[in-house]
């Protein structure tokens, strides 16, 4: 049985599937080949079958996943550094936040927005969520890192936050709308959801044509389990409580996508 689009629900169709992909990601995994589903209704690209509990925990708990130099470098630090900063300025702007923030991170990993609200308001409340605590101990600029799935009950009584950030997060999260709808209930009135995520391929980002796929940057099997349409954004935050306030799919030469939601 596949697996219907995680965007808006629609069923699996085996017409739609093509592939196959084998893992790209290190370790052993329930399936050695995955196809991508262009659902026919949305134009959200997903992976079927969805990762496993245990292939989660073999990609993110039982591995080593920031010392990359794409994490160390200090030239690509700045450069990460100035965007976040840029992006959330235009959270703040697209829902009118005017005081210093409460910004909660998920999948923080570096906590690279929590390292800029800080850095722009030295008063910000800052709060960081990964499932690993690889780099806990090296975000000085996070308040409280918290090591726990976003459903915690930690994270639930610092809430409400104005501003929550997931950078290359969403695709990861077999159920984005559940995750979605959790953080809902965390974010404040007139707060704003900050997302950047892979997009698809330059030049062609609905194309089905396996190969265009196997070279995109962001191609990661079975870790990315979804890459959302501007449609397919837009429906699923509405299921979630939430509204599509900003899209724009030209960053990373087309290859990623910045959106800001809000609540509906």
């Amino acid at each position: 049985m596949g697996r219907s689009c995680p965007a808006c629900g629609h069923t699996f169709e085996p017409r739609a599937a093509f592939g196959p992909f084998v893992p790209t990601n290190s370790g052993t995994y329930s399936s050695d080949n995955f196809s991508l589903v262009s659902c026919p209704n949305c134009e959200t690209v997903y992976l079927s079958p969805a990762p496993t509990t245990d292939d989660l925990r073999v990609m993110y708990v039982d591995s080593m996943q920031f010392t990359h130099e794409v994490y160390t470098a200090p030239e690509r630090i700045a450069s990460i550094n100035e965007y976040m900063l840029d992006g959330l300025k235009r959270a703040m702007n697209a829902t009118g936040i005017t005081r210093e923030p409460a910004v909660l991170e998920i999948g923080a990993g570096y906590a690279w927005m929590c390292r800029a609200a800080k850095g722009r308001f030295p008063n910000a409340r800052t709060v960081a969520q990964d499932v690993t605590a690889e780099v806990s101990l090296r975000c000085p600029w996070v308040d409280d890192y918290i090591v726990a799935d976003i459903d915690d009950e930690l994270l639930e009584r610092m809430a409400p936050f104005d501003v929550i950030s997931m950078t290359h997060v969403i695709e990861h999260l077999v159920e984005p709308e559940v995750a979605l709808r959790i953080l809902r209930q965390r974010l404040a009135a007139g707060g704003a959801m900050f997302i950047t995520a892979p997009y698809g391929p330059r030049g062609d980002a609905r194309t089905r044509d396996p190969e265009a796929w196997r070279s995109f940057l962001h191609m990661h099997v079975p870790a990315h389990t979804q890459y959302f349409s501007e449609q397919g954004l837009h429906t699923l935050a509405g299921k979630a409580g939430l509204r599509l306030v900003h899209w724009n799919s030209g960053h990373d030469d087309g290859q990623a996508f910045e959106a800001i939601l809000a609540c509906a």
